[in-house]
Protein backbone atom coordinates (compact mmCIF):
# COMPACT_ATOMS: atom_id res chain seq x y z
CA UNK A 1 0.00 0.00 0.00
CA UNK A 2 1.29 3.40 -0.73
CA UNK A 3 0.34 6.76 1.19
CA UNK A 4 -1.99 8.13 -1.97
CA UNK A 5 -3.90 4.86 -1.14
CA UNK A 6 -4.01 5.77 2.54
CA UNK A 7 -5.02 9.33 1.85
CA UNK A 8 -8.26 7.99 -0.75
CA UNK A 9 -9.30 5.13 1.18
CA UNK A 10 -12.52 6.44 3.14
CA UNK A 11 -12.20 3.72 5.76
CA UNK A 12 -9.27 5.15 7.04
CA UNK A 13 -9.96 8.68 7.12
CA UNK A 14 -11.33 8.86 10.07
CA UNK A 15 -9.61 6.71 12.18
CA UNK A 16 -9.06 7.59 16.16
CA UNK A 17 -5.79 6.81 16.30
CA UNK A 18 -2.67 7.05 14.03
CA UNK A 19 -1.10 4.66 11.63
CA UNK A 20 2.07 4.53 9.53
CA UNK A 21 3.47 2.72 6.71
CA UNK A 22 6.34 0.49 7.05
CA UNK A 23 8.56 -0.15 4.20
CA UNK A 24 6.66 -2.82 2.85
CA UNK A 25 3.29 -0.85 2.53
CA UNK A 26 2.11 -2.35 5.89
CA UNK A 27 -0.35 -0.23 7.83
CA UNK A 28 1.02 -0.06 11.63
CA UNK A 29 -1.39 1.55 14.47
CA UNK A 30 0.49 3.29 17.34
CA UNK A 31 -0.50 1.90 20.78
CA UNK A 32 -2.47 3.16 23.00
CA UNK A 33 -0.28 5.08 25.70
CA UNK A 34 -0.32 3.48 29.23
CA UNK A 35 -2.81 6.33 30.41
CA UNK A 36 -5.18 5.25 27.39
CA UNK A 37 -4.54 1.75 27.92
CA UNK A 38 -5.67 1.29 31.83
CA UNK A 39 -8.59 3.50 30.90
CA UNK A 40 -9.65 1.16 28.37
CA UNK A 41 -9.32 -1.84 31.06
CA UNK A 42 -11.26 0.11 33.61
CA UNK A 43 -14.07 1.33 30.76
CA UNK A 44 -14.13 -2.56 30.11
CA UNK A 45 -14.03 -3.88 33.37
CA UNK A 46 -17.16 -1.94 33.96
CA UNK A 47 -19.20 -3.00 31.38
CA UNK A 48 -18.23 -6.11 32.17
CA UNK A 49 -20.05 -5.41 35.81
CA UNK A 50 -23.07 -4.44 34.19
CA UNK A 51 -23.89 -7.96 32.80
CA UNK A 52 -26.00 -6.42 29.64
CA UNK A 53 -24.81 -9.04 26.78
CA UNK A 54 -26.00 -12.09 29.16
Amino acid sequence: MQWSEVITDKSLKVLPYKIELDRYGNILMSPASNRHGRLQLRIGAFLENLNIWQ
